[in-house]
């Protein structure tokens, strides 16, 4: 396997005049790393990766107490994880038994090219104690995949590899790109007020407008629980969230003004826009459906159909089909942040400051991740006693993606600095505990109609981390 990473940036300043200034600059990462993860011919896949930001600043002073600050920008983000065995994608592979080295290509050939540009202006505003931040942000996302069709064949024994009869023949990816797209419509204001010379207090409001994710072309349907049956096609799927307000407020507080101790904190409400899990509404039209049949579905079918290498189009057999259902209302995933703390000079030179900081996030997706809730298990887990959702209906997984999972963190925070002439040391330690009802990539919930039963520590809780650093300045 190889390696190769090249990065550039370039910068412009250009001084206009005493009250216009424009900046402009460009940042590009470009890297292919060669990954081989068969031993037969072609099983390479030269999985390339490149991220680009280009962004124009123009700021403007009307006045020594206002300014205005205009930006635009784009992010482009490509990625190939394409195998070199050639199109189109097959694999071979086996159960049961070992068949030893066998030819094809790697399971996910995907192309992601997305991009997202972007609006920004600031306005700030000087007042006697208040300093005033006016602003607007506006993106539009545009995301395109396109996860290229394979055909994989899983043989149970030698003779059956020799006789070309697999026992199961799987088809998955899209004829061509499925692409979701979205905007984001940001607007706030803050001011920060210095009360006195002992106290300061930030106060701030957002509100975010985020566009319902729709998919190009029309390539996409909602499926109906309650009725089992399709939306039309080209339906938005849901609502969108109407009412993200986010309020802010922090304060810094000087008990005895001498600059020695501040009793400082923050809470407020972060909305985070929703994200479209892959190719999920898209996923319902027929023509992108993963399609899984198996030797006795060609044999007993009618008319009885071929499974055996190659086989371009598989037929997709009713109650094969794995749909997915949208919430019709959903709200935008939301955190709640807060923070308290004491920084105190406790020598010449050296601060301590302990903190206590959390999050509450609320309205997590499940489905992103590709763990989704599965209202129509075929296998319902006998520890849950509960029937399937519904018997007898020509769908196999019928995978719901609501929005109401959490996550809850806390953790003490205790920094100690210290400026020693040319030296300065720092040491950090945090105690910390995350909990969520989040399962791991492609896993299940102990029980779909409950996923708060999967309550329990999260994968990213770490509870004690400790680091040290010294710098020389020279």
């Amino acid at each position: 396997d190889t390696v190769r990473e090249d990065t550039g940036s370039i910068r412009f300043d250009y001084h206009i005049g005493d009250k216009d200034t424009l900046m402009f600059r460009y940042n590009i990462n470009d890297s292919l790393t060669t990954n081989t993860y068969g031993t037969a011919q072609g099983q390479v896949s030269p999985q390339a990766l490149r991220t680009q930001l280009a962004k124009l600043d123009e700021t403007h002073i009307f006045s020594s107490t206002l300014l205005n600050e205009f930006s635009v920008a784009v992010n482009r983000f490509y990625s190939n994880t394409e195998s070199d065995t050639g199109t189109p994608y097959f694999s071979i592979g086996s159960f049961f038994v070992n068949l030893g080295a066998l030819p094809g290509a790697n399971s996910f050939n995907q192309i992601n090219a997305n991009t997202l540009p972007e609006i920004f202006d600031n306005v700030t505003k000087t007042a006697g104690s208040h300093t005033l931040n006016l602003g607007a942000q506006i993106r539009t996302n545009r995301l395109n995949t396109w996860l290229q069709p394979i055909e994989s064949y899983d043989y149970y024994s030698f003779q059956s590899l020799e006789t070309n009869s697999p026992f199961v023949l799987q088809k998955q990816g899209t004829p061509a790109f499925i692409g979701n797209a979205d905007s984001n419509w940001d607007v706030y204001g803050q001011d920060d007020w210095r009360i006195n010379r002992k106290v300061a207090v930030n106060l701030g409001l957002r509100y975010d407008y985020n566009t319902t994710w729709n998919v190009g072309h029309g390539d996409q349907r909602q499926f109906i629980y309650a009725t089992q049956t399709f939306g039309p096609a080209g339906q938005s799927a849901y609502s969108a969230p109407m009412t993200d307000f986010a309020p802010r407020v922090g304060f810094s507080w000087d008990p005895y003004g001498q600059g020695k101790t501040v009793i400082h904190g923050y809470g407020g409400l972060f909305y985070m826009p929703m994200q479209p899990s892959p190719n999920t509404l898209a996923d319902n039209m027929p023509a992108n459906a993963t399609i899984s049949d198996n030797l006795f579905d060609a044999l007993f079918g009618n008319p009885p159909f071929s499974i055996s290498y190659p086989t371009p189009n598989p037929p997709l057999l009713a109650g094969e089909q794995n749909v997915f259902i949208f919430p019709a209302n959903p709200h935008d995933p939301y955190s709640t942040n807060w923070l308290f703390g004491v920084q105190q000079e406790i020598a010449q030179g050296t601060v301590l400051t302990v903190n206590y900081t959390g999050n509450k996030v609320q309205h997590t997706q499940a489905g992103v991740a590709f763990q989704g809730v599965n209202l129509n298990p075929s296998n319902p887990n006998p520890n849950v006693n509960r029937p399937l959702a519904a018997k007898g209906i020509p769908y196999q997984n019928e995978n719901y993606m609501p929005n109401g999972l959490f996550s809850n963190y806390n953790a003490m925070q205790v920094q100690l600095r210290r400026n020693a002439k040319q030296l300065q040391l720092e040491a950090n330690y945090s105690w910390s505990h995350e909990i969520d009802d989040e399962v791991n990539v492609f896993a299940g919930f102990e029980d779909p109609f409950n996923p708060k039963l999967d309550r329990g520590d999260g994968d990213w809780d770490t509870r004690q981390i400790g680091r040290a650093s010294c710098r020389e300045r020279v």
